[in-house]
């Protein structure tokens, strides 16, 4: 990376850039221009909206989104604009208030307070009404932004437009009752006056994707906001079946005297199915109210279930996978008939790989670009290869070429990985886990441990090993062959001429230690190391 800035440093782009930013152009002139921009802006496309990045997918999209808006549809508001957003937060916030709040304070509030507590409501449905006209839409079906007014206006039309009408006309009909141009004993003008006010479920959805879009904007938990979705539904089911039945139940007598919280009550304990309330008197309509909270009931715990099975099912699907696969790979042991010891070290291996986190290895593959693995890779490696001693002439840029030629390796307690007298080929990078080397008489001359190499003088110098590797904990381990190497750093003789120096020097001095170094029975000995140097480095 720092070799492809080296190059571009003095170079001069002669590509014509747009301007950053597009609003200084059409407002350009008037009063108070820095204001109009501003709210301009405050209504275009925002990348930091959280919807931006599944429509717009490059710079280049983005700028001719804010060209086709300003151009085409200049007088009308984009849907990912943070404008949008604030307020879709804002409404949501008052249909929280209508969902949650109104069918429990009115009950207990005096009339001229409910007045006021409620006064916010019906004037943010009409501008809710007004704002929906001028705004953009995302078309799921197709991916695009649909900015077109008569589009806009007839898939309005055609959706929310006359629940949001009929919910402003609670609010008329109490002022032309207070006027006394209403009756207010007349049963059909009150149905309406409780009926009306409910059809702002139908925002429901609306309300849903709003605490979505504000998971995403704020990274909240996928888990947890299941969760609350699922209590926020519930809650909303049982305090619309409480206030159906409230409604209805108050025009008769028998119910004259019962209070919201005592039908409440009793509309819960029908549909947890724990009692049948306070539903017994004879009246018909009394008796299918008590066979519809049962039915609603059985639906509830229906959707309790489905829900918890959603979550569970979300929450543990890594783990489920997991477990599919051991039971496919235990009947697999139990067909071949393995030994015992056999299935430990295959289970031991699936347990050191996928860390109680499966994953497809290949799907991965697939879904990401060769550039992408290969920067991965390379920073994984960066801080084992930076230690070997060989490579410290090298240039950043060749060491960079060296990482992304790397292949991983898993290898389990007991495996060898190189065998004294054997001709090398390739040398080892530790990512985790532990190694022993001993000599070819079965010594222990060390132990290397996350970070270490070993087998480096095989790369330039074609000799056989003089130890053995052996592994002592589960190991991963990175490896890089001579082919990759000498194809890499050919193209520098004199660097390759300076490191095949170092490797013979390196070489003698390795098999100078296996015929001097004095026998070692403590095992402590063979643990502790004075010089870091040594522990990272192993004999040849």
């Amino acid at each position: 990376m720092d070799s492809r800035r080296e190059d571009t440093k003095h170079h001069k782009c002669e590509l014509q850039d747009g301007r950053d930013d597009i609003v200084t152009s059409f407002i350009d002139a008037g009063i108070f221009i820095n204001i109009r921009r501003r709210l301009k802006r405050f209504m275009m496309i925002s990348p930091s909206h959280p919807l931006t990045r599944f429509y717009i997918k490059s710079l280049c999209m983005f700028r001719s989104e804010e060209q086709r808006h300003l151009i085409k549809y200049y007088y009308m508001i984009h849907p990912m604009s943070m404008f949008v957003f604030v307020y879709r937060i804002y409404m949501s916030f008052i249909l929280a208030l209508n969902y949650f709040v109104w069918p429990i304070v009115v009950p207990y509030t005096p009339r001229h307070a409910r007045n006021y507590l409620f006064m916010s409501i019906y004037p943010s449905y009409l501008v809710l009404i007004i704002v929906s006209f001028i705004t953009g839409f995302p078309e799921r079906n197709v991916h695009t932004i649909m900015m077109n007014p008569k589009s806009v206006s007839r898939a309005y039309l055609k959706s929310h437009f006359s629940t949001d009408v009929l919910s402003l006309v609670p609010p008329i009909i109490r002022f032309l009752t207070n006027k006394g141009v209403l009756n207010k004993k007349d049963v059909r003008l009150r149905t309406l006056r409780w009926v009306l006010p409910m059809l702002m479920y139908c925002r429901y959805n609306y309300f849903l994707e709003t605490l979505k879009e504000v998971r995403l904007y704020t990274g909240f938990s996928n888990y947890l906001f299941l969760v609350i979705k699922s209590i926020l539904n519930l809650i909303s089911f049982i305090v619309v079946l409480t206030t159906i039945v409230y409604r209805i139940l108050r025009e008769f007598s028998v119910y004259k005297n019962k209070t919201a919280g005592e039908f409440a009550a009793s509309v819960v304990q029908v549909v947890m199915m724990v009692s049948h309330g306070f539903h017994s008197s004879e009246l018909l309509s009394d008796k299918l109210i008590s066979i519809l909270l049962v039915l609603c009931g059985f639906v509830i715990h229906l959707l309790v279930l489905v829900y918890t099975m959603e979550i569970w099912y979300k929450f543990y699907s890594c783990e489920n996978m997991q477990n599919t696969v051991y039971d496919a790979v235990d009947a697999f042991i139990k067909y071949k008939a393995l030994p015992v010891g056999k299935r430990k070290q295959i289970f031991l291996y699936l347990n050191f790989k996928y860390q109680r986190k499966f994953y497809k290895e290949s799907t991965i593959v697939r879904i990401t670009s060769d550039a992408l693995r290969r920067e991965v890779l390379v920073r994984i490696s960066r801080e084992s290869t930076q230690r070997v001693i060989l490579f410290n002439r090298l240039p950043e840029s060749i060491l960079e070429k060296l990482r992304a030629g790397l292949s991983c390796e898993i290898y389990m307690p007991g495996d060898v990985i190189i065998k004294a007298g054997m001709l090398g080929r390739s040398m080892f990078f530790i990512l985790a886990g532990t190694v022993v080397v001993k000599t070819p008489q079965g010594k222990e001359v060390c132990y290397l441990r996350d970070g270490a190499h070993f087998g480096e003088i095989s790369l330039v110098v074609n000799v056989a090993r003089v130890a053995t590797v052996v592994v002592v904990t589960p190991c991963q381990v990175f490896r890089l062959n001579r082919r990759q190497f000498l194809s890499v750093v050919r193209h520098y003789p004199d660097l390759l001429r300076q490191i095949h120096t170092q490797a013979l020097e390196r070489y003698a001095d390795t098999t100078t230690l296996h015929t001097d170094e004095p026998e070692l029975t403590d095992r402590s000995e063979l643990i502790q190391v004075i010089d870091p140097d040594v522990e990272n480095r192993a004999p040849e």
